[in-house]
């Protein structure tokens, strides 16, 4: 079973996929998080050093990488239009 909770940015969706996540025992992948471990950078500084469309590629690309897992994924509220 695999659960991707979307929102708006700051809505709560990683508080609630934690819960979520332990409450069913499943592994919990936070998107913004993937990506800061990917890039080694935060998402501010991924932001300033290389803009808003390479990290839209990289919250596409996280997604793509994690989206047949087993797990409560948490997405960032650009998520949805990442891939467009």
């Amino acid at each position: 079973m695999r659960i991707v909770l979307v929102g708006f940015m700051a809505c709560g969706k990683t508080t609630v996929g934690d819960l979520l996540a332990k409450k069913l025992n499943k592994l919990q992948i936070d998107l913004e998080q993937a990506i800061v471990e990917r890039e080694k950078l935060t998402i501010p500084e991924i932001f300033a050093k290389f803009g808003e469309d390479h990290f839209r590629l990289c919250e596409h690309r996280a997604l793509l990488a994690n989206i047949g897992k087993d797990a409560v994924i948490t997405t960032g509220g650009g998520t949805p239009d990442a891939g467009r």
